[in-house]
């Protein structure tokens, strides 16, 4: 069973800027809540009990709100804390990601955290709206072929797949296959339309790739090592249902505010309200 995630949100929101100059992006809100939270919510209603945050030393803000303090000890110094979502107490820690370059960085700094076993990794950036959430699709996914490392997909438009990564497999269902090849940031013509969007399952396997992946153009991608996990033993790709929110972007986290902020009482309000901005 896998049972921990790890929330990478050390970034500076440099596509959200200037309101990300003083608060964090990820605590930006949506209607009453966090945007991270519908993250977390997302992590625990998939089963999920220990999450780490990967943050840097300017996101004080998001160890307040889920441990109750700025400066919280880091899960290398002993320091896990609880949170309490929907009535479910989990347990969070903390870590510091010092020099940003790249996801694979971040994802690294929970490699004490992980110990060995299997885990979830969801990006501060993707919202993912659906139910059995995305995470749990993955996770499903993992556990029916021995808890291996898997990478979540949807179809996308080439001016999303141009700016992620392009994921190549072979087919098993409908839903998922045996991933072949994984090319971030694709250039030239597109042998495919399946794209990396922020969720994954890293198993120990794939820590120990990430480990030895050369840094390239400045930054440790996740992606390469999954690809070159992909040559050497099963990393599954899983097609996740749900609608996924880019909310690392105005645009993107606009039009998660309008569909996820409205209490279902005020949708008629809204809708009403949205149909006189027409006009």
């Amino acid at each position: 069973m896998i049972n921990k995630a790890i929330i990478p949100v050390a970034g500076h929101g440099t596509r959200m800027q200037p309101i990300t100059n003083v608060i964090a992006k990820e605590m930006l809100p949506i209607g009453t809540k966090p945007t991270l939270e519908y993250i977390v919510e997302e992590a625990v209603n998939s089963g999920i009990n220990e999450i780490l945050f990967v943050i840097n030393h300017e996101k004080g803000m998001v160890a307040k709100y889920f441990a109750g303090t700025e400066t919280p000890r880091t899960f290398d110094k002993g320091g896990m804390y609880e949170y309490n979502c929907k009535g479910k107490h989990i347990g969070v820690c903390f870590n510091y990601q010092g020099n940003l370059y790249g996801s694979g960085a971040a994802i690294m700094r929970g490699y004490e955290f992980a110990a060995g076993e299997t885990v979830a990794i969801l990006f501060g950036d993707d919202i993912i709206v659906g139910t059995p959430p995305a995470t749990k699709q993955l996770l499903d996914v993992s556990a029916e072929h021995g808890y291996c490392s898997v990478v979540g997909v949807q179809s996308q438009s080439e001016d999303i797949l141009r700016t992620c990564a392009l994921v190549v497999g072979r087919a098993e269902t409908e839903r998922n296959g045996a991933v072949s090849e994984i090319i971030e940031k694709p250039q030239g013509e597109l042998i495919g339309d399946l794209t990396s969007l922020g969720r994954f399952v890293l198993d120990k396997h794939g820590f120990d790739i990430l480990r030895e992946t050369a840094v390239r153009q400045g930054e440790l991608w996740l992606t390469d090592a999954m690809a070159t996990e992909a040559k050497q033993r099963m990393v599954q790709y899983c097609k996740f249902s749900g609608t996924r929110y880019d909310v690392g972007n105005r645009f993107g986290y606009i039009n998660a505010f309008n569909h996820l902020a409205v209490d279902k009482n005020e949708q008629e309000s809204f809708l009403k309200y949205l149909e006189d901005l027409r006009r």
